[in-house]
């Protein structure tokens, strides 16, 4: 994850909610790498009968070596600090906002940049003081909820049925397979939530729920949390980086959405890849520079949020500002390479 060296080149080879809601316009106001210059080279003589290319090199000692790469700024990797806001946001007033939908907002069901269907929406919901969100079950349809800022609780079904429902304070984080849920602020919450889709994408895969009323079946441990500030945090490139990861498919059914903190300091960058099987849905909570998706450069600031579709490039270049950003891989997967990074370094 440090600054890429450029390299040498021969021969061809390279390397509805009941509240209000809103999408583009404000919600209530918050209450609250280094490329070097190669040596130069002579290659061997090649007889004039030869036609194929023998790829090897002869480096001249005497050329200049080009200087190391620097190491990057460590950073300390702490939890960072509301207040939070994301450009997709709803804020839930009402004393029961149903998302019917699944989405408080239809514009939600496609990408914020290309403005195509997308696999999963990403958002961040206010939720007032003893106020509840409350998604409908759903075969196809998993959900996820990291709370920001406040504390909320949470269950399945209806709230009025769940007399002692459980707790979940900042930096909390929910799985929901098959979605069926709500939360209810204990005071002002800002908490950020996404819905799934386990196949196609999500305007699909709602468009079958609210088709089948009956919902999924109830299963044991069908609802999962994790306390990210009580997490391991990876570590790598002395410091530069950090990842929390709340929910991955390791021990659990593959299918289901990862979820993870990743920090980053301001003058690093996460080159180019590609997820063959997966959807990435980026939401930077803090952070500058320039997101590469596709053939499109974007800048980043924060609260943007990115739809990474299979198969597309993309890549972040910092531009000063420390990153904390929540990476949701649907289906998990990609967020084990962060396990990876930390063991190796």
């Amino acid at each position: 994850m440090n600054r890429l060296l450029s390299g040498l080149a021969l021969c061809g080879i390279v390397l509805g909610c009941s509240g209000a809601t809103s999408t583009g316009a404000p919600p209530p106001p918050p209450r609250r790498g280094l490329s070097a210059a190669p040596p130069a080279v002579a290659a061997e003589p090649v007889p004039a009968e030869k036609k194929t290319c023998s790829c090897s090199l002869k480096l001249n000692s005497d050329a200049p070596k080009p200087p190391a790469a620097e190491p990057l700024p460590p950073i300390n990797g702490d939890l960072p600090q509301g207040p939070f806001d994301l450009e997709r946001r709803s804020a839930c007033t009402a004393p029961l906002c149903k998302l019917d939908a699944f989405v408080p907002d239809q514009a939600f069901l496609q990408t914020t940049r290309e403005g195509v269907p997308t696999q999963a929406a990403v958002w961040l919901e206010t939720i007032a003081d003893n106020s509840v969100v409350q998604l409908p079950p759903a075969d196809g349809i998993d959900a996820l909820a990291l709370v920001l800022e406040g504390n909320v609780a949470f269950g399945e079904g209806d709230p009025k049925k769940a007399p002692n429902p459980t707790a979940l304070a900042a930096w909390g984080a929910l799985r929901a397979r098959g979605a069926g849920l709500f939360l209810q602020a204990r005071g002002r919450a800002s908490v950020l939530m996404a819905v799934t889709a386990c196949s196609g994408t999500l305007a699909e895969a709602v468009q079958r729920a609210r088709q089948n009323k009956k919902g999924p079946a109830a299963a044991a441990g069908r609802l999962e949390t994790r306390d990210l500030s009580a997490l391991p945090k990876f570590t790598w490139a002395g410091g530069a980086y950090h990842a929390r990861i709340a929910f991955d498919g390791s021990n659990t059914d593959k299918a289901l959405p990862s979820l993870t903190l990743i920090q980053a300091t301001g003058s690093g960058s996460i080159p180019e890849n590609v997820h063959a099987e997966e959807w990435e849905h980026i939401s930077v909570l803090r952070g500058s520079g320039e997101m590469l998706l596709g053939n499109s450069k974007y800048p980043v600031k924060s609260g943007s949020v990115f739809h990474v579709p299979r198969n597309t490039n993309h890549g972040w270049t910092g531009g000063g500002q420390e990153l904390a950003a929540v990476l949701i891989f649907s289906p998990a997967g990609p967020e084990q390479r962060f396990i990876q990074l930390g063991a190796a370094k």
